[in-house]
């Protein structure tokens, strides 16, 4: 980790001289491989594992930008004289912009991880890969094919050049997330049987249960009806009839418990 952060810090040094706009630009292009690369590269677990986290995060971290960001041009339209701008604050925002965006986005970032924490240890079934693939990617991947596309968009080529892909890429990623619709539907359905079946087991488990402590009740009276039967048959033995009949009226009476 000290050696992939020297090498991010080296990296990164051309952003100094260059104009923050063109910096920006370019980050936005950098910050998902390099996060990729953090994830396959330093975590552990299996590729799948990984390649879940990855999707996960960046779609979370979408959420918490675009939350940020309407929340500070909501604040500069109660503050017109703040000269608030909330989307691209790196090519039109002033410091106070870059300052509340941060802020905001801190705040937005605890409150909405705390959400997926709690909703990951209750939904955990949803964390399948073929799943995420086809319900995260679709948000993500136009993220990505917008920061690509802004970047060509600086060379004076034909508008059909990245109309044509576009519309392709959108046509691919209706798909994936309807296909992703369906998973989603069956995992639910999935889901709902395999509560239904752990239902049932905890039910049998239960009754067994009551059926082991109606057995332990049934052995423990079985073992004071063997322990009265043998006083009984003591005191016949020894013509004690006065104290056996006293006997088996206290049993009468005490439900058959004698201490």
């Amino acid at each position: 980790m000290y050696l992939a952060s020297i090498f991010y810090a080296i990296f990164f040094l051309w952003m100094l001289p260059v104009p923050t706009a063109i910096a920006s630009r370019y980050t936005m292009i950098f910050i998902y491989p390099f996060t990729a690369f953090n994830m396959f590269f330093f975590l552990g677990g299996s590729k799948s594992f990984k390649f879940i986290l990855f999707c996960l995060y960046f779609n979370v971290l979408m959420l918490i930008e675009a939350t940020s960001s309407l929340i500070l041009s909501l604040i500069g339209l109660l503050f017109p004289g703040l000269h608030i701008t909330g989307i691209f604050v790196a090519f039109e925002g002033n410091d106070i912009s870059i300052s509340l965006l941060c802020t905001i986005e801190m705040i937005v970032y605890l409150i909405i991880f705390s959400f997926v924490i709690r909703f990951i240890s209750t939904h955990a079934y949803l964390l399948r890969l073929s799943l995420l693939i086809s319900l995260l990617l679709p948000i993500l991947l136009p993220m990505i094919l917008n920061n690509i596309f802004t970047i060509l968009s600086q060379n004076s080529l034909p508008t059909y050049i990245y109309l044509i892909p576009a519309l392709i890429s959108s046509f691919l990623i209706f798909r994936l997330f309807r296909h992703g619709i369906h998973l989603l539907k069956d995992s639910e359905k999935e889901n709902a049987i395999e509560q239904h079946r752990l239902l049932t087991v905890q039910q049998e488990i239960d009754h067994l249960h009551s059926l082991d402590q109606e057995y332990q009740k049934l052995y423990v009276w079985n073992h004071d009806m063997a322990n009265h039967l043998l006083a009984l048959s003591l005191l016949s033995e020894q013509e004690k009839y006065d104290q056996a009949l006293s006997y088996m009226k206290q049993l009468q009476e005490n439900g058959g418990n004698i201490k």
